[in-house]
């Protein structure tokens, strides 16, 4: 006989994980904060207080995808530097062009 799978996977919002740290650094206890805003897991406070201490507030909003993506854009300070960095990639791919013709 096989057992169901039950869905354990609860999302909670921003403002009640908020909520619950704030309890938390001020003495409550996880389980009556679990008991009041129904949270599943005391181990969550826990993560979410550690989150919360290294991050403050924005620990709690998603932040995937939100960061550039790609490869990063190259500054230089001034155009020889810029020239050398051109240079150096050219003699690259030429290596490279050369290793595949088998020169």
């Amino acid at each position: 006989m096989q057992s169901k799978r039950i869905n354990r996977n609860f999302t909670y919002s921003p403002k009640l994980k908020l909520q619950a740290v704030k309890r938390y650094l001020n003495g409550q206890s996880c389980s009556s904060i679990c008991e009041q805003l129904k949270i599943q897991d005391p181990k969550r406070i826990y993560v979410w207080a550690k989150a919360y201490q290294d991050k403050g507030e924005l620990a709690f909003i998603d932040q995937r995808g939100k960061q550039a993506t790609g490869r990063p854009k190259t500054k230089f300070m001034s155009l020889e530097e810029e020239v050398e960095y051109l240079r150096a990639q050219n003699l690259l791919l030429k290596k490279s062009i050369e290793r595949k013709r088998g020169c």
